[in-house]
């Protein structure tokens, strides 16, 4: 018997939500988290706004979770976010969420049964690295014993291992815009081999300074344009002709997959099934869109699930808010799906979100989960003229009803590096509500 893969837990700290319940009402109210940037000092910059998570309250996220887990885990929580960078902390607290959403618990060995973490991304630190440099250049007394571990991606692994007290594999993966989308892919094989059962994937933020805005400008990536940003909730408009360039943004999500007969043995709420991921390149380093290579990858895609272009009905798009990237990624899909392209629905969670970059992928997929479980698809937002271009239902400006059976999860990244998702309805269970 195939061995199915299923999603049974679900956290995300981003900048329209700190738990899922916000989540799902800020999607349905199609709410915008971009502002000026409150953390960065950005003069001389062309690009002054995004989602900013800069000021986070983690002490108060940390006192939130006491008493939700055991008071040893609590008190080695506390200790660690002493010395944490951001990227590290906000991770730990998106994977407690989804470890406690998934409703497992904490047995004997302290690990929620457990057999692996999948952290997606890449270059996580960028700012503490930065910070801690500048404490050097004052005065190197001023820079911790921990500095040198804490900068590494792989303590981030490290972290949540040692805080969930996981002994099984724990590794990193990254792939620029795709990242969330091939961590998925590991941890989907890590089950389908047999080695798991299950697995944590955790996508931390990505923690941008100054200059890689500013060098972002340089490569025409980033919105630039000050009549747009002087009202900043509406300057992500992937789809609007007036759109010009992504807008940078934290965000941290975290997932909990499953073996199918694991979760029903434990009576888990199951959100989703993902039937199948499949990753490709372009053969060219240059953040230069290609639609037919992007169509290939969905076809294949299709094809690995068993599925049929036609059995299709919903696409969560990358679509960035870039002129060139969100027509050629509609195009891609014409290619694909032919006139079925016609009846799909489609949307951009980054209208609300801006682009978080390396966990862009698996916390819209998570807004993915939550449209199947509610029926109801969320708006892509600050269209004020469609493209012409762009004939396709995008959801423009208003949320719609609508079963989603079949899911297709887009993530193209820099270079060329791609990696798409199917994500199927699960009827065999009762979808109840988030807990």
């Amino acid at each position: 018997m195939k061995t199915r893969v299923v999603i049974t837990g679900m956290g995300t700290i981003n900048p329209i939500a700190s738990s899922l319940e916000e989540f799902r009402e800020a999607l349905w109210r199609g709410r915008s988290g971009i502002t000026r940037w409150r953390t960065l000092d950005l003069t001389g910059v062309a690009c002054q706004v995004g989602g900013d998570l800069g000021d986070f309250d983690f002490d108060g996220a940390l006192s939130a979770l006491k008493g939700r887990t055991s008071e040893q885990r609590w008190l080695k929580l506390r200790r660690i976010f002493r010395s944490s960078s951001f990227a590290a902390k906000m991770a730990a607290l998106t994977a407690m969420e989804a470890v406690l959403e998934a409703g497992l618990a904490e047995g004997p060995d302290r690990n929620f049964g457990l057999d692996g973490i999948v952290v997606a991304g890449h270059d996580f630190n960028h700012n503490y690295i930065l910070s801690h440099n500048l404490r050097f250049e004052r005065d190197p007394a001023l820079v911790g014993a921990l500095v040198g571990i804490e900068g590494l991606d792989s303590n981030i692994a490290a972290t949540l291992s040692d805080v969930l007290g996981v002994t099984g594999p724990a590794y990193t993966v990254g792939g620029a815009c795709a990242s969330g989308n091939l961590a998925l892919r590991d941890a989907y094989r890590e089950i389908l081999s047999g080695e798991c059962k299950r697995v944590l994937v955790a996508a931390p933020p990505f923690d941008i300074t100054a200059s890689d805005i500013y060098s972002m400008t340089l490569l025409g990536a980033v919105v630039t344009d000050p009549l747009l940003q002087a009202t900043p909730h509406s300057v992500s408009r992937p789809f609007d002709r007036r759109r010009a360039g992504f807008v940078p943004a934290h965000g941290s999500g975290a997932l909990v997959l499953e073996e199918l007969e694991c979760a029903k043995e434990r009576g888990a709420v199951i959100y989703g099934e993902l039937a199948a991921v499949k990753a490709a390149s372009q053969a060219n380093r240059l953040p230069i869109p290609d639609s037919a290579g992007q169509a290939a990858l969905i076809k294949d895609l299709i094809s690995s699930s068993g599925l049929k272009p036609e059995d299709i009905d919903y696409i969560n798009c990358h679509a960035t808010s870039t002129k060139i990237g969100d027509l050629h990624e509609i195009q891609s899909i014409k290619l694909a799906f032919g006139d079925h392209a016609y009846r799909l629905k489609l949307n951009s969670t980054k209208s609300m979100l801006g682009h978080l970059t390396w966990s862009a992928a698996l916390v819209e997929t998570i807004a993915v989960l939550l449209q199947i479980q509610q029926n109801k698809l969320h708006p892509s937002i600050n269209i004020q003229e469609l493209d012409n271009e762009i004939d396709l239902d995008v959801c423009a400006n208003q949320p719609q009803t609508h079963q989603i059976n079949n899911a297709l999860k887009n993530s193209f990244g820099f270079g060329g590096i791609s990696c798409c998702t199917l994500i199927k309805r699960y009827d065999d269970h009762q979808l109840s509500s988030i807990r």
